[in-house]
Parts: structure tokens; sequence; C-alpha cells
């Protein structure tokens, strides 16, 4: 399915296991460049793995500094 996704770029918070990791890999499969939001490195050090034309960021969503950090760290990567 093409969903006009081509080189869009997708920021998945908690991407790295679960549902985000699921939605991750379907938006990779339409083209996506991804920005991959987790607490733990290891964690996302496997998902990137996995998963092309993505990049990894560390963050907890729960921290509003974080999430302002991870923003600005995806919109300038």
């Amino acid at each position: 399915m093409d969903l006009g996704l081509k080189d869009k770029v997708a920021l998945v918070s908690g991407g790295t296991s679960g549902i985000g990791l699921a939605v991750s890999r379907r938006l990779s499969e339409e083209g996506c460049r991804l920005a991959l939001a987790g607490r733990r490195q290891a964690k996302l050090d496997r998902a990137l793995a996995q998963i092309d034309r993505a990049q990894g960021f560390i963050a907890d969503v729960c921290d509003p500094v974080q999430v302002s950090a991870l923003v600005d760290g995806v919109v300038a990567a």
C-alpha cells in the first residue's frame, strides 16, 4: 500500500519495542525517514538494527525538557 509517506520524517516515541516498533517498521516500509525515541540505549540500538533509514534518540517523553531536546535534535538531523 502506498500511503504517500515516501521521504517524510516520522518521529516515533516508544519506537524500540511493542506497538512503537511495529509502527516504525511499517513506516519504514512506506519509505519514511524515521526518528526513533526510546529511554534505553541497548533497546534503541536493537531497534535501529532492524529498521532502514532510522536515527535514534534517547528521550523520556514524560519529561518536557527531554521532549524539547528530542524535537530540536530531530529537526537538526
